[in-house]
């Protein structure tokens, strides 16, 4: 169209317009050619409808999607709640651990084993001498 003239035959559709005849157009009345637009145009729609009901399916799963991540953010800010009044605990049992680990150190022990290593001794020597 910019400009162009076309070729060959010429129908006129509507007020004024030029459509240009094609191979398939030309052996065909004007008839045949809107009765087969108007079945073009009805396939068209039976697949826009499909696309549509298509499109509002993944429409629905997107939803669904949405919503199940609103319950999985739900439960984990919750999580995360509990964890934070759970963690000053756990600290501080490990600093009671640490603490106790620390009083019951193998030296204490060497200490008194050490120390019942002499009492046997001394009671040892007691038995012979008396």
């Amino acid at each position: 169209m910019g400009g162009k003239k076309p070729t060959g035959p010429v129908r006129k559709f509507g007020a004024g317009a030029q459509v240009v005849e094609t191979d398939y157009t030309r052996d065909q009345s004007t008839d045949y050619l809107i009765s087969d637009q108007q079945r073009l145009m009805r396939d068209q729609d039976d697949q826009l409808d499909v696309l549509g009901a298509s499109i509002l399916r993944t429409k629905e799963i997107a939803i669904g999607i949405g919503n199940e991540a609103d319950e999985h953010l739900a439960l984990l800010d919750d999580i995360d709640g509990k964890v934070d009044k759970v963690n000053p605990r756990l600290k501080n049992t490990i600093r009671r651990v640490d603490r106790i680990e620390k009083k019951s150190s193998t030296k204490i022990l060497w200490l008194i084993i050490c120390f019942l290593f002499l009492a046997l001794i001394v009671l040892a020597g007691l038995a012979i001498y008396l």
